[in-house]
């Protein structure tokens, strides 16, 4: 019986070995519209500052504040409306104004329109405040075109400065980054329309035979959309064969055929192939049976890394999340990733063991370290199942990482992960 592997020493040897076949992984550009999901291949910095001009915060009159210091409800401060500047417009409007006009002037402004400019700023008076248009008023009677301000607007009110927001090379989509809806709002901005990224991985399903003769195959289905979920190019390829010519993806997972027994024979499979067996059997608890190893393509195009998960669709799962996930996050450039610290909760089950000593008071399981999906949440009380349930995976939102001797007791501080690298939606 091999020695099982402890997980952290497991974890090194993946990242270890997606560095060394990420060479192989080419960038490419994609669409703004096409980026989401997808790992940026590079920094991808601001051509120029923003806003680019002194924009309004606010619909409502741009207008000299000095101007507006005397007005009261009483003796409102009348101003001539010169013109009206929409968001659409892209470049500041120069005002002249009359030198014998007796009204100081405004400038009818909607959000996000760029501020006028005094082509003649007499004593450094310019358009430096904008009063929301409901604060205003017109004199029954009077022009259209005046407007009235009741009392007295300060200097900088409802105005936005030019370059106050992203600054000319300021980095707005950093290279290792999953793209999200919200980075396409700065990007936009900026004018990027397209954004290089990382290509998708190509990524093999196989099966190793017995789960095509039922109808219930769970984890072809699971592993197929789990790795597209991660950015992956995934195909369902049919039964593994025994010839390394058709291994042709840079990751190829097997679930079934790797605990030991008189019909698993993917190890065997993989030794006649040539592969490299980076570790089978490691100490954890689901998937203790899990297997890893690496060839050279045929083709000359790289390494392939071949992962053969347990046949137990919960430990397949727990395997993905701790040991693939982290692999494709490397090969894509991004950074390894950092758990939520978290308490369980009064209520929460304590976690099966395997065997306790004569008095009880201690797992064997302690030694080992322990992956169990959960719901996090600020109020939800989550609860401890066996791996062979798949009921709970209809609700759970995380993973809990138990680490060696550590205990499942209210209160103990555990690692917890999304159930997938996208980010953890928390109850409020």
């Amino acid at each position: 019986m091999r020695t099982p592997l402890p997980y952290p020493i497991a974890l090194e040897r993946l990242h270890h070995a997606a560095q060394d076949a990420r060479e192989a992984v080419e960038a490419e550009d994609v669409h703004i519209t096409d980026c989401l999901g997808r790992v940026a291949a590079k920094d991808h910095q601001s051509p120029f500052s923003t806003p680019r001009f002194d924009s309004s915060a606010m619909d409502g009159y741009a207008v000299i504040s000095d101007a507006t210091k005397s007005a009261t409800l009483e003796n409102p401060v009348a101003f001539a409306i010169k013109k009206t500047i929409q968001a659409g417009d892209h470049e500041p409007y120069l005002l002249t104004v009359d030198p014998i006009d007796d009204m100081p002037p405004c400038v009818r402004v909607m959000t996000g329109a760029p501020f006028p400019v005094l082509d003649d700023m007499k004593d450094g008076k310019s358009f430096d405040a904008c009063v929301k248009w409901e604060y205003t008023a017109q004199q029954p009677g009077a022009r259209s075109d005046i407007m009235l301000i009741t009392k007295p607007v300060p200097g900088g009110t409802n105005k936005r400065y030019a370059g106050q927001d992203i600054k000319q090379g300021d980095v707005v989509l950093s290279a290792g980054t999953a793209i999200r809806s919200t980075h396409v709002i700065c990007l936009a901005s900026i004018g990027i329309t397209t954004v290089h990224v990382v290509r998708r991985p190509r990524c093999g399903i196989w099966s190793t035979g017995k789960e095509l003769l039922t109808t219930q195959d769970v984890n072809g289905p699971y592993l197929s959309v789990a790795t597209r979920e991660l950015g992956a190019d995934t195909r369902f390829l049919g039964i593994l064969p025994d010839e390394r010519s058709v291994l042709r993806q840079e990751i190829e997972i097997a679930p079934g055929g790797v605990s030991g027994g008189k019909y698993d024979f993917v190890r065997e499979v993989l030794e006649t192939l040539g592969a490299t067996i980076v570790f089978h059997r490691l100490n954890i608890r689901p998937g203790h049976s899990v297997l890893f190893a690496t060839f050279q393509r045929q083709t000359g195009q790289g390494l392939t890394a071949f992962f053969g998960l347990p046949g137990n669709p919960g430990a397949a799962a727990a395997c993905f999340r701790f040991l693939v996930v982290p692999y494709m996050r490397r090969l894509m450039g991004q950074d390894i990733e950092t758990p939520l610290s978290v308490c369980l909760e009064p209520g929460t089950a304590r976690l099966p063991c395997a065997r306790r000593s004569q008095k009880h008071t201690k797992c064997s399981s302690s030694t080992l370290d322990r992956f169990h999906h959960g719901i996090l949440g600020r109020s939800a009380v989550g609860t401890m199942t066996s791996p062979t349930k798949l009921n709970p995976y209809s609700s759970v939102n995380c993973w809990i990482h138990f680490k060696t001797e550590q205990d499942s007791e209210e209160g103990t501080l555990v690692d917890c992960y999304p159930t997938t690298s996208c980010n953890i939606t928390r109850e409020v």
